[in-house]
């Protein structure tokens, strides 16, 4: 999961986080045209998405994986062509089709130490919960039955649990932070096989925390990123097998959403200019790139928003995808959209239904959008579908 910025990673806090990442629009830098109903081509079986005019029907990118055809919400052009994000727009909605409590508890706010549960999907569709104050890392499955559970060490060289990646074999690799001096370990557990659950290996690391947003770990092609510097950086750790030997185990890299922005249209003078935190509202034009492909957006009126989803995440099909919130009101709270960046190029957005407002985490599993949302003193996986 990468961090990019149109919002800070983190919210409600210093807001330090430091946005690295870009999305994407097609090859030529031009929005897709109006999308109409989907057909199937009857000679190769693929996805014809037909436009406004039948005549110019294409098919669809082939995706890595058989995914349904998301509809593409109505995105308006700004005066150059390029498709707006506005909160004066408003997008087709989201529902909740099925919700599923998940059996962990909120973070203790009156902790002197970071108890929130961290939440992730991993690359093959299972929702990742580690609960720190359990010391526990679930695996759930879509419809939030446990695919496996595993312990966590209490403490290792002094240092606590912090973040988490499952790698190849099925390996977890969990970073463990270190209070006196912002340093990391780096932990390798088992979740399946002889030694399911058992602990692999343990390496020191160079990380030092330096920033609010540190110790994520990493995926690299022949190990897990030892540093900040991303999945080119020399240091890297090895990935080891489910018995815990190193014997030349590669992950295929996965794709990463990397993101570039730079200045935006003008927000209007009517607008308020500041969120609830005296934060600037944000206007800018966005250029995501991932998988050889671009998309080109302008977002006008971002704001923080406490608990929003703030990554653009790369998904097995092509697309890529993030949640944020657009406003033009700092005292109101603001629209929160869940936005498609498409590999036909194309870019829409969707309103967030009102059971989806404080996010933990979002992903595309099977073509189903799904999302992890606080619901008051508990976290709930939505799955949501496009309304009527």
């Amino acid at each position: 999961m990468v961090v990019v910025g149109l919002l800070p990673a983190c919210s409600g806090d210093d807001g330090d986080a430091t946005p690295t990442n870009p999305m994407r629009v097609d090859a030529t830098g031009e929005a897709g045209s109006a999308v109409g109903p989907a057909a199937t081509d009857p000679a190769t079986g693929d996805t014809l998405l037909l436009p406004d005019d039948p005549a110019v029907a294409t098919s669809a990118p082939a995706p890595t994986t058989t995914l349904s055809l998301r509809p593409r919400g109505a995105t308006p052009l700004s005066a150059d062509g390029v498709p707006l994000l506005t909160p004066e727009v408003s997008y087709p909605g989201l529902v909740v089709e099925a919700a599923f409590d998940l059996a962990i508890g909120a973070g203790d706010p009156t902790a002197t130490t970071d108890t929130e549960p961290r939440i992730q999907f991993a690359d093959d569709g299972s929702l990742l919960v580690m609960d720190v104050v359990a010391l526990t890392v679930n695996a759930y499955g879509p419809d939030a039955t446990v695919r496996w559970s595993v312990p966590l060490p209490v403490e290792l060289d002094g240092a606590t649990p912090w973040a988490m990646a499952l790698g190849p074999a099925q390996v977890l690799y969990v970073s463990y932070h270190r209070a006196a001096d912002d340093t990391f370990v780096l932990a390798a557990i088992a979740t399946s096989g002889e030694r399911g659950g058992q602990l692999l290996a343990t390496w020191p690391t160079p990380w030092t925390c330096v920033e609010s947003f540190c110790g994520e770990v990493t995926l690299a092609r022949d190990g897990v990123v030892l540093t900040d510097l991303g999945p080119d950086a020399a240091e890297v750790s090895p990935y080891v097998d489910a018995l815990g030997a190193v014997g030349g185990v590669t992950l295929e890299v996965p794709a990463v959403a990397e993101q570039r922005q730079e200045s935006g249209p003008a927000i209007p003078a009517d607008w308020v200019g500041t969120d609830e935190f005296g934060n600037a509202l944000w206007s800018s034009r966005t250029t995501v790139s991932s998988g050889g492909l671009d998309w080109v957006f302008d977002v006008m009126g971002v704001r923080q928003a406490e608990g929003t989803y703030a990554f653009f995440d790369a998904q097995a099909d092509g697309s890529v995808i993030s949640t944020f919130a657009l406003t033009d009101d700092a005292g109101a709270p603001g629209q929160l959209v869940w936005v498609d960046l498409l590999p036909d190029g194309s870019v829409s957005a969707f309103r967030m239904p009102p059971e989806a407002q404080s996010l933990a985490a979002a992903a595309v599993v099977d073509g189903e959008r799904y999302v992890v949302a606080r619901d008051l003193d508990r976290f709930r996986l939505l799955r949501l579908v496009t309304s009527g």
